[in-house]
């Protein structure tokens, strides 16, 4: 006897097997102990499934092919990840030729504890250029998938910087057959928390799959460089040049500044300055030209800026062998050194590690002024003097060593063109051992000596350590508009003070140690000072509770 109204064995199956449809880049929470779901993948890139579970609990993931009748559900396992901690993954190849479109069906199981899990589908579809700028995304997901085209046999660098408060990581995928692909997170060929090498061992497009561990909320930069990382330089700290040759400087005082190279063993080094850090493919890396120096033989090569006027930044430099095999020396000098006129002249010491020192010094256009120059021992040194002749508050000024107005090796006299900072630097042109004396002096004038304009920069924060509030004193070498921002310790912006025009001289402002309407919490902060809207130096600044 029949009985219409009773359920057949593969209507109860279809009734109980529940899959939930996932939605790109749209993370949904599971208390359950097991729970399917179901995905359909748009073709042409690589995407990926992830769950990551509560503290304290741990959940499994797979991927399945097909559904199947009650209690499994599915069948046919294409993928699966069962890491102890942190976010299960699994990666799929949907590229033509590879996967298909689906529908798939993700299971996440609950492998110990109580709590619930996060799970998300990704899409795909974000791609990364080689030595393009990095992407900058916030980590307040599971799972984030990127693609990117990488020739065998090269090593890149992968540049994945997470901030303070998230446990991020970066995965490297690859498909290394012609037809279907899924793997789990213990299939990845590279897997980091910060910048990493990577050969790759094929040209191909690969999966990078950045995973929130720990579902901190925060932000992380991505890139993917032929070029290795700048080598950062301390000022006045010379270090060793040779392949990959790539240096960045952080030029931080309003003042004359110099970066040099000098081959070890009488060879020809050349030097190129840049503004940016990325942009060009190896060997350059660096776009933005601002010098290049290509000094025929021997001796140092070098280029100078007048930060009195330019904007205080990150700059960089990338040296160029020319002749010779042996390693060069790189020296930059910040210059937050001044000469006075008429002062006793400064004595130094010179030896096979030094490159170059630079110092300023104010001189008034149209006097005549001696160049006191002295040297002892061996050293092949010379002093270069730089005229900044624009004086100009809006163009930055920079030139190599052949821009010199004066080259010396003794006494030399020298009326300059225009009143304002000079720059003053002194060159070991061969490594020699010895030492100098540079002074500047000048003629007698009837109206007596032109007063020194004051640099352009914070002279103090007062107090400091501060409690609910410090005054930022500051002077102006010329009539500006000034403003000051307040950053914390990972750059993120706390408080503006609005620009306001100031005259020549000493001036100060007070901050209430607010940003908006709430009293900023204590810890450590940098205060940074604007002139006509661009950066013109910085101090730290600590707030106590």
């Amino acid at each position: 006897m029949r009985f219409p109204n009773r359920a057949t064995p593969a209507t109860r199956a279809f009734a109980v097997c529940t899959y939930n449809p996932l939605a790109n880049d749209s993370p949904g929470a599971t208390g359950a102990a097991t729970t399917l779901y179901t995905f359909t993948a748009p073709t042409g890139r690589w995407c990926a499934v992830g769950t990551r579970s509560d503290a304290g609990s741990n959940h499994d993931l797979a991927v399945f092919g097909a559904t199947a009748p009650d209690p499994t559900c599915v069948q046919t396992q294409v993928g699966a990840s069962a890491t102890a901690t942190g976010v299960d993954v699994v990666v799929g190849d949907f590229r033509a030729l590879h996967n298909g479109a689906g529908p798939w069906y993700p299971r996440v199981t609950r492998s110990a504890g109580a709590g619930a899990a996060l799970v998300e589908f990704d899409a795909g579809g974000d791609e990364l250029i080689v030595d393009d700028i990095p992407i900058v995304r916030n980590s307040d997901q599971v799972i984030e998938v990127f693609d990117v085209f990488l020739e065998g046999g090269v090593s890149y660098f992968v540049d994945f910087q997470p901030s303070a408060g998230v446990d991020a990581k970066v995965l490297l995928f690859r498909n290394p057959g012609a037809g279907p692909y899924w793997a789990g997170r213990s299939a990845r060929l590279l897997e980091t928390a910060g910048p990493a090498s990577f050969l790759a061992p094929a040209s191909d497009d690969y999966a990078l799959v950045v995973v929130n561990d720990d579902g901190g909320l925060a932000t992380y930069s991505l890139a993917v460089d032929q070029c290795q990382p700048p080598i950062d330089l301390a000022s006045g700290v010379p270090a060793s040049t040779n392949p990959p040759m790539r240096y960045r400087f952080n030029q931080t005082e309003p003042y004359w500044a110099a970066f040099g190279v000098r081959g070890t063993s009488g060879e020809d080094w050349n030097l190129i300055g840049y503004k940016t850090g990325r942009g060009n493919a190896d060997p350059e890396c660096f776009k933005d030209t601002i010098a290049v120096s290509a000094q025929p033989g021997a001796g140092v090569d070098l280029f100078v800026g007048d930060f009195t006027f330019n904007p205080l930044s990150a700059y960089f430099a990338r040296t160029i062998r020319a002749s010779g095999a042996s390693a060069g020396i790189v020296e930059w000098d910040d210059g937050p050194d001044e000469i006075a006129v008429g002062a006793d002249p400064l004595l130094r010491a010179t030896g096979a590690g030094d490159v170059l020192e630079c110092w300023d010094v104010f001189l008034t256009g149209g006097l005549p002024y001696t160049i006191f120059f002295e040297r002892s021992g061996a050293a092949q040194t010379k002093l270069l003097v730089f005229e900044n002749a624009p004086q100009s508050s809006i163009v930055p000024y920079w030139t190599t060593r052949a821009g010199a107005v004066l080259t010396g090796t003794g006494h030399t006299s020298y009326t300059p063109a225009v009143t304002g900072y000079h720059g003053i630097v002194v060159v070991n042109d061969d490594g020699g051992t010895g030492g100098y004396r540079v002074g500047v002096y000048g003629a007698a004038t009837g109206t007596g000596p032109t007063p020194v304009p004051p640099k352009n920069g914070i002279t103090a924060l007062a107090p400091n350590p501060a409690f609910a509030r410090t005054t930022i004193g500051f002077t102006l070498a010329r009539a500006c508009r000034v403003g000051f921002d307040v950053l914390d310790v990972s750059g993120r912006l706390v408080a503006r003070l609005d620009d306001a025009a100031y005259g020549a001289g000493e001036s100060h402002v007070e901050w209430n140690a607010r940003g908006g309407n709430l009293a900023a919490p204590p810890g450590v902060y940098f205060v940074r000072m604007r002139l006509d809207g661009r950066a013109a130096g910085i101090k730290k600044l600590i707030l106590l509770p």
